[in-house]
């Protein structure tokens, strides 16, 4: 099997519980019981489009997140070190904001 089709199919039996359709169904059902026939299917179809977008998201950011999560962490440090005053606070208790700034690099 290529990687695509093992990707798809890992994402898919992730995401499976979260979507759910036959879980689904008899809330579509009841949610749209007040709606025209003829608008039931368009709006099912919908749904499905979405789901299928949600699960090829993520998917695609799958791959990616292992490297996001290891440069996220920089990022906050880099942002912190940017928008900090170079002034220390001057009173230290205990619901006072602390400064999370690794000097030691």
């Amino acid at each position: 099997m290529n990687g695509v089709a093992s990707a798809f199919l890992l994402t898919f039996a992730g995401l499976f519980p979260i979507v759910n359709p036959l879980e689904a169904a008899p809330f579509f059902l009841g949610l749209t019981a007040n709606l025209p026939a003829a608008e039931r299917p368009v709006l099912a179809r919908k749904a499905a489009v979405n789901g299928f977008a949600l699960l090829l998201g993520s998917m695609a950011l799958g791959r990616s997140a292992p490297t996001l999560s290891r440069r996220i962490p920089k990022l906050v440090s880099w942002e912190a070190v940017q928008k900090w005053d170079g002034k220390l606070p001057v009173n230290m208790y205990g619901s006072a904001a602390v400064p999370f700034i690794d000097v030691n690099r």
